[in-house]
């Protein structure tokens, strides 16, 4: 242990200093993904408004409100690529610094394991 740290606590600082840290990374994520949403809904609202000439029931079924959710629900999702590096499987260990889990059949959470020939022969299959 260089300069009296131990071999557990990391270089750049205490361990709950980079928890905080990492708690206001995900924080800063939360608050994006809230804004891209509010974009899109305030976008569906801006083009509902100003495409409207019936009452509101009228606009639940017209074929425009249909139209304009489904761009809305484009758009949010062009907004929503950034999230798209947690789906790599490589990236994703290495952002989230989380092990990947799973439930047993009793309910556990336990560490994730692929299922073996044996349970695929007893005739147990995911649905």
């Amino acid at each position: 242990a260089k300069w009296g740290r131990s071999a557990s606590t990391p270089l750049n600082g205490s361990a709950s200093q980079v928890r905080e840290r990492s708690r206001a990374r995900l924080r800063k994520l939360l608050f994006y993904d809230a804004a891209c949403f509010a974009l899109s809904a305030a976008c569906l609202a801006l083009l509902t408004t100003l495409d409207s000439e019936h009452g509101l029931l009228a606009i639940a079924r017209s074929p425009s409100f249909h139209a304009n959710a489904f761009w809305c629900c484009v758009l949010y999702s062009l907004l929503s690529f950034p999230f798209v590096l947690f789906a790599v499987p490589g990236l994703q260990v290495v952002l989230t610094h989380c092990s990947a889990t799973g439930y047993n059949r009793r309910g556990a959470c336990v560490s994730f394991a692929l299922r073996t020939s044996a349970s695929k022969a007893d005739g147990l299959s995911c649905l």
